[in-house]
């Protein structure tokens, strides 16, 4: 893991609803004797801003214009010669099954991955060895293992190198599936940075976007899962600008 990495994961904690308000709240103890307007503002800022992105009509937009923004392949007129399904955390200790190890997030984007594969018999399903801190067991052999429960044969899996992160992942998929149409399988919200990247890199990618979080609102009101709908978004954003600035400077 490079300097990059972990300078990328900090500001993407950062720039989450509770990581700016921890950076805020921080301000304020810092600077509320020595500047006691610019603590308050900081303050002030740290408790509009996390009061506004956990009210349910600014995180459901937020939310919503990234899942709408890359709408899923059509199924009649495309036949994919691969289905790439990006990984989650997983966590092999826990459950009896291999789908027991994988998070609701993992176990979505796998059955969605599983529906294709069957739906396109000539279509083999792939994973990458996306790396768990602190779990010894690579993803791509939890997901092969759960996708097999799942009834795909063995033989129709296959599974790429370590990867840390999105770009990584693309980049070795491009190389296993050179000039073949490759299902991308991932999070609704995280399907615009999948396609802006696959793009840019030459891969030939149809979005297939699952685990749709954004609802319409019925009643608008605060909350901590609209929160964590907004961290979704801001996390996205991050990663979209992080990826613009690093191909403009390389």
């Amino acid at each position: 893991m490079t300097f990059g990495y972990f300078l990328k994961k900090a500001l993407g904690w950062l720039l989450t609803p509770i990581g700016f308000f921890c950076f805020c709240l921080l301000c304020f103890v810092v600077f509320r004797r020595r500047r006691p307007k610019l603590g308050k503002s900081m303050l002030t800022v740290g408790i509009v801003s996390i009061l506004l992105l956990g009210f349910e009509p600014v995180s459901y937009s937020l939310l919503s214009s990234l899942e709408k923004a890359e709408p899923h392949f059509s199924l009649e007129q495309h036949q994919p010669d691969l289905v790439f399904v990006f990984g989650a955390r997983s966590d092999s200790v826990v459950g009896i099954r291999s789908a027991h190890h994988l998070t609701a997030i993992a176990l979505t984007r796998l059955e969605h991955g599983v529906a294709l594969v069957k739906r396109y018999p000539e279509a083999k399903l792939v994973f990458a060895a996306a790396v768990t801190l602190g779990d010894s067991v690579p993803q791509s052999k939890i997901m092969r293992d759960a996708a097999i429960e799942l009834g795909v044969q063995a033989e129709r899996i296959s599974t790429l190198g370590a990867s840390y992160d999105t770009l990584d992942e693309l980049n070795q998929l491009k190389l296993l599936g050179e000039g073949s149409e490759v299902a991308l399988v991932s999070s609704a919200s995280h399907m615009r940075r999948i396609m802006m990247m696959a793009r840019y890199s030459g891969l030939n990618g149809l979005p297939a976007p699952t685990d749709f979080r954004a609802r319409p609102v019925n009643i608008p009101a605060l909350s901590a899962y609209n929160l964590d709908h907004s961290r979704m978004a801001m996390h996205e954003w991050v990663g979209m600008a992080w990826f613009w600035l690093k191909s403009a400077i390389f």
